[in-house]
């Protein structure tokens, strides 16, 4: 075979340069199927992320409404149930009990999209419970987003101070988990609490509505405390969904929904 020497007309890929120039793009083809089908088996997550509400660390950039300064800690004791207490964001310890484990507990929601309800189910997760009143009444949600939204999925905020959904929340403590032992563990409509990892003992303010029914919520482990179920407002958690990107695997929405207030009525 000629080197140096080949003679080729202008315009034709006989050349070794050529031939070194076709072979790279096809090795580029191969590496482009390649990474598409681990795609495809990891969900559309480059870090293998399941979009459990743990796994909930993003490099995309979020917008929120939240504080850029973290305040100073206080000693927790319980708000004022008529919510009149200041705004509070952190805490030196676990709350102590405010709640009545025995009475039912109601928190309105109002959303810069209308109001929805959650009945709160202080029997089956006393903890959770009153850590989530106990934030309410400080106005610990009051001006945060909806920074996780995934279509037919889940909805989660309750990060006023990061922002960031990196898993839990900030609020100074943290809670071990109380998570349902019977299924559906979260159907359509429950409302849970995140947490930082797999472990014991790392559920924090973050909380996530169960916003359809698909394969992903029958797929979620009982991880995490369920601490109510939506009973008013359908229609705003479906507006909240409709904000989700379509075909997205991150959750960052299209556009936010701010929590204005959380109030709980005792019943």
């Amino acid at each position: 075979m000629a080197d140096s020497d080949s003679k080729t007309s202008p315009g034709t890929s006989t050349s070794r340069a050529g031939c070194a120039r076709s072979g790279l793009l096809a090795l580029g083809g191969v590496f482009i199927v390649v990474y598409m089908v681990l795609r495809i088996w990891t969900g559309g997550s480059d870090d293998g992320d399941d979009h459990r509400p743990d796994n909930t660390v993003t490099t995309e950039p979020h917008v929120t409404t939240t504080l850029a300064v973290e305040q100073d800690a206080v000693a927790p004791t319980c708000p004022d149930e008529d919510g009149s207490s200041p705004r509070t964001l952190r805490f030196t310890d676990v709350p102590p009990l405010c709640i009545d484990p025995e009475a039912t507990y109601v928190a309105i929601v109002k959303t810069n999209r209308g109001d929805f309800e959650i009945t709160l189910d202080p029997a089956h997760a006393r903890k959770g419970v009153n850590s989530f009143v106990f934030l309410a009444r400080y106005h610990y949600f009051d001006g945060i987003a909806f920074t996780r939204v995934l279509r037919d999925y889940l909805a989660q905020t309750g990060d006023p101070v990061r922002g960031d959904v990196a898993g839990g929340g900030d609020a100074g403590y943290l809670l071990p988990e109380e998570p349902p032992k019977e299924r559906p563990f979260y159907g359509e409509g429950s409302v849970a609490l995140a947490n930082q990892s797999p472990t014991q003992n790392s559920t924090g303010s973050e909380f996530f509505v169960i916003t359809g029914s698909g394969p992903q919520v029958d797929q979620l482990p009982p991880l995490y405390t369920r601490i109510g179920t939506i009973t008013a407002g359908q229609n705003v958690i479906d507006a909240i969904d409709a904000t989700a990107r379509a075909n997205d695997d991150i959750g960052a929405p299209t556009e936010l929904t701010v929590i204005e207030s959380i109030e709980i009525e005792q019943h």
